[in-house]
C-alpha cells in the first residue's frame, strides 16, 4: 500500500513525466486515499477523546481530594435545557425560564427577609380558577446541588400528567431556590461555593427557613388560592430537599400532615464507629461527636471523594463569624445535632399522630442514605407517624431517574388520599 504522502503526490501532482495511468488506477488510488484519511481521522479523534476523559478523571479526583473549607472547584449538577410540557401554567420567577408554551416569565422574586432576588417556580393546574375552593398545596424542595428547574421532570411535569390523567386532583405547587447565592450564582465576596445548598435552614448564611414559611408560602396562599389546611398541604423533596421536608414536619407538625421524601438525608451525624459510609450495625452505631472536614460523605469513583467540608461547612460552620442567627461559634457536629431529624426524634419525642410519611431511598444510593433510613424509620413510627411504603429501600441510585420513578409512584399513592378529602 502506498504511503499517504505518495497518494497525495500522485493525486494532486500527477507527475507528467511518469508512466501513463489508467482510469481504474486513478479510481483505486482515490478509494485508498479516502480510506487512509478516514482511518487517520478516526484514530486522531480517538486519541483526543481518550485524552479528554483522562483529564476529566484527573480533574474529578483532584476536585474530591482538594475540596476543603476554603473552597476549590466543586461537584455541581449540570442542568440541560428543560421544558415544561404540561397543560397547566408555570409561572417562572427567573431570568432564564424553562421552555414551553404555557410558561409565563416574571422577574425574580424580591425577598425582604433575604435581602435579595430569588428564583421561584409556581405551578397552576389546567383549568385553574382563583375563585374556586382553595387548591391542595405542594411545597417542593430541590436537592443540595440543584435548582428549582431540576424539579421539572421528576415533580412538576409528572404532577401535571397525573392531574390530566385524573389520578391526582388539581393542585398548586411552589418551588423555592434553596441555593446559597441564589439564581445559580457563586458570589465573589465569599470563600465558599455559594451554588451549594442552604439546607433550607436559618443560619448565618441567611434566614432561608423564615423566607420559605414566613414570606413565600403566605404569598403563595394569598396570590394563588392555595389551601392553608394542613391536611391538604404536602411537603416534598429529594436528597437535601427530603431532609428539609421531614425536618419541617418535626419542627412544626401543624404546617402539613403529609411528607414525601425521596432519597433524603435523615441522620446528619450517622456513623458506625466513626465511618459515615459503613453499613448500619446497631451495635456499632455511634452518632458523630467530632469535627473532621476531611471525613468522606460520598465516594464517586473517578469523580473523587467528597467530604464533610463540602457538605456541611458552608452552612453549619457559618457561625465561625458571629451573625444574626447563630451568635456563638459551636462545633459543626453540634450544629448538625441541633438540626438533625434523627436527634430531634430521639431527644424531643414529637407527636406525629395523624401524619403520613412516604419515604423511599435507593438500595445503591451513593451517599448510603439507606443506612440512615434504618435508623430513622423506627423513630418515626415510634412518634406515631403512618409510614409508607412497606418497602422503603428500592433498587436505584442517588440520581434523577430514581427520583422521577419514585415520585410517580408517590403521586399514585397521594392522589386517592387527597381525593378522599373532597
Amino acid at each position: 500500500m502506498k504511503s499517504l504522502i505518495e497518494f497525495l503526490k500522485d493525486f494532486f501532482l500527477n507527475d507528467p513525466d511518469g508512466p501513463p495511468r489508467s482510469e481504474e488506477e486513478i479510481r483505486a488510488d482515490r478509494r485508498a486515499l479516502k480510506r487512509t484519511l478516514l482511518w487517520t481521522f478516526a484514530i486522531g479523534m480517538g486519541v483526543v477523546v481518550v485524552g479528554m476523559i483522562g483529564l476529566m478523571t484527573l480533574a474529578g479526583r483532584a476536585q474530591g481530594r482538594l475540596y476543603g473549607p476554603e473552597g476549590a472547584h466543586r461537584l455541581i449538577v449540570p442542568l440541560p435545557p428543560v421544558t415544561f410540557d404540561g397543560d397547566g401554567t408555570l409561572h417562572a420567577f427567573m431570568d432564564e425560564p424553562p421552555f414551553g408554551p404555557h410558561v409565563e416569565k416574571h422577574a425574580p422574586k424580591k425577598s425582604a427577609i433575604l435581602g435579595a432576588d430569588r428564583d421561584v417556580l409556581v405551578y397552576l393546574p389546567p383549568g385553574y380558577d382563583k375563585s374556586a375552593a382553595p387548591y391542595p398545596l405542594l411545597v417542593v424542595f430541590h436537592g443540595y446541588l440543584d435548582r428549582p428547574l431540576h424539579t421539572l421532570t421528576p415533580v412538576v411535569n409528572q404532577l401535571d400528567d397525573k392531574i390530566r390523567a385524573g389520578t391526582m386532583p388539581p393542585c398548586v405547587a411552589i418551588v423555592p431556590d434553596l441555593s446559597l447565592g441564589g439564581r445559580g450564582r457563586d458570589l465573589p465576596t465569599t470563600p465558599l461555593d455559594d451554588r451549594l445548598g442552604s439546607w433550607g435552614l436559618n443560619s448565618n448564611r441567611g434566614r432561608y427557613n423564615d423566607w420559605i414559611f414566613d414570606e413565600l408560602v403566605p404569598w403563595m396562599r394569598a396570590e394563588y388560592n392555595a389551601t392553608d389546611d394542613a391536611a391538604r398541604t404536602i411537603l416534598t423533596g429529594f436528597s437535601a430537599g427530603g431532609y428539609l421536608a421531614v425536618l419541617t414536619m418535626l419542627r412544626d407538625s401543624s404546617l402539613a400532615d403529609t411528607v414525601i421524601a425521596i432519597s433524603p438525608a435523615l441522620d446528619l451525624r450517622y456513623s458506625v464507629n466513626g465511618d459515615r459510609l459503613a453499613a448500619y450495625d446497631p451495635k456499632g452505631y455511634q452518632p458523630i461527636t467530632t469535627d473532621d472536614p476531611n471525613r468522606p460523605v460520598v465516594k464517586l469513583g473517578p469523580y473523587g471523594t467528597y467530604t464533610d467540608a463540602w457538605a456541611f461547612w458552608p452552612v453549619f460552620n457559618s457561625d465561625e463569624t458571629p451573625g444574626p442567627v447563630w451568635k456563638n461559634d459551636l462545633p459543626v457536629w453540634q450544629r448538625l445535632k441541633d438540626n438533625n431529624p434523627a436527634d430531634l426524634l430521639r431527644d424531643e419525642a414529637p407527636d406525629l399522630s395523624g401524619h403520613a410519611v412516604y419515604l423511599v431511598v435507593g438500595a445503591q444510593d451513593e451517599f448510603k442514605f439507606f443506612n440512615q433510613v434504618q435508623v430513622v424509620r423506627p423513630l418515626l413510627a415510634k412518634a406515631g407517624a403512618e409510614l409508607f411504603p412497606d418497602d422503603p429501600i428500592r433498587p436505584g441510585h442517588h440520581e434523577g431517574t430514581f427520583v422521577t420513578e419514585q415520585m410517580s409512584l408517590a403521586f399514585d399513592w397521594l392522589g386517592p388520599r387527597l381525593s378522599s378529602q373532597d
